[in-house]
């Protein structure tokens, strides 16, 4: 007596031959002539009894792997007899539909992006932008009305809290590499002179508000533009220098002790010059303002009151590095040290004085 499993695959065997024969067949083959259809109602008929004993349980939800072919069990069907629904079943039309909707969402995103780049690269300004959107939007519909929907500003920007305001750091070796980018004029070794200007600009006429960028200027025949490395927004001018200067010494610092590496070349980064007008220098300085008896940079001449501040001593001894660091004449300075002088800015070492 051939086993369960025997006859389970003689009937899986004769199926598949069966379904083979209909498959190649142009009309569908009479099962009660059929050699193979009588052997396989013979074999059933032998295990019938097998299958029967099997639990009903065991087979509900189950599928008969016949062939290599899967048919679904009876208790898979309906309970009313309806017929399987198929509208879950995508089509090679629909497949095709979604595919051409991602290209043409990827084709829009990317027609907004190159527009905000033009924008950036060109400095336009949102109303000639948005101009220009206008006239577009007549015949490409998708663009929006305003530029400052495909031109956002970063949202994740860590703003630093000092006295007086809020201060950002863009950094001194980012914006040195992205000026050098793609400049090839460079050596192994080569020193970068760094031309700085601070100074303080209204942000509105009707309001306090100021601004007070840190600027860069590379004395280098590839970098011909100026470039923000820092930047402080508030109600007043930074209260303490120190502070407002904090990030950009010490970046400095760590530049002039390591070097920068761009485009594979370690360069030596120093500063020049320091370029401001006489209220900033007088605070980057940590000296008194222009308008005061002791404000003269050049000497040590004590100026009087005549209906303003009057220099009238000619021949006054000159400032010198040595008594300017050594803080000798008082009145000239606010107490405070200038950052510079930490950072070892100038041919005078301050660390051979304190």
């Amino acid at each position: 007596m051939p086993s369960y499993s025997t006859k389970r695959r003689r009937i899986c065997a004769a199926v598949a031959q069966v379904v083979q024969q209909i498959e190649l067949s142009t009309k569908p083959p009479i099962i009660n002539v059929n050699p193979v259809a009588s052997d396989v109602a013979n074999v059933a008929t032998e295990i019938e009894p097998a299958i029967g004993s099997c639990s009903a349980d065991s087979h509900d939800g189950q599928e008969l792997e016949m062939g290599g072919i899967n048919y679904l069990s009876d208790s898979d069907s309906d309970s009313d007899g309806s017929e399987l629904d198929l509208s879950s079943i995508s089509t090679s039309d629909s497949d095709s539909d979604s595919d051409e909707n991602v290209n043409e969402v990827d084709n829009q995103a990317q027609f907004k992006y190159e527009l905000a780049q033009w924008k950036l690269k060109g400095n336009i300004t949102n109303s000639s932008m948005n101009s220009l959107l206008e006239i577009l939007r007549k015949r490409v519909p998708f663009l929006p009305k305003d530029c400052r929907t495909i031109v956002t500003p970063p949202k994740n920007v860590q703003l630093k809290d000092i006295s007086g305001g809020q201060y950002y750091h863009f950094g001194i070796a980012s914006t040195i590499r992205h000026v050098l980018r793609n400049k090839l004029k460079l050596t192994e070794g080569q020193e970068l002179h760094l031309q700085l200007n601070v100074d303080g600009l209204p942000v509105h006429k009707s309001k306090n508000s100021q601004l007070w960028p840190i600027l860069g200027l590379l004395q280098h025949p590839e970098s011909t533009k100026p470039f923000v490395i820092g930047v402080f927004f508030g109600e007043c001018k930074p209260k303490s220098v120190t502070e407002f200067l904090e990030d950009f010494m010490n970046e400095y610092t760590h530049l002039s002790e390591q070097g920068l590496v761009v485009n594979g070349y370690n360069l030596k980064v120093t500063i020049s010059t320091v370029v401001c007008d006489s209220p900033a220098r007088a605070f980057v300085k940590c000296t008194k303002v222009h308008s005061g008896y002791s404000a003269c940079d050049k000497c040590t001449v004590h100026g009087e009151w005549h209906g303003r501040v009057t220099f009238l001593d000619l021949k006054a001894p000159l400032r010198t590095d040595d008594s300017f660091i050594r803080q000798s004449d008082g009145d000239h300075h606010r107490g405070a040290v200038s950052p510079f002088l930490r950072a070892n800015v100038g041919e005078y070492d301050f660390r051979k004085v304190l």
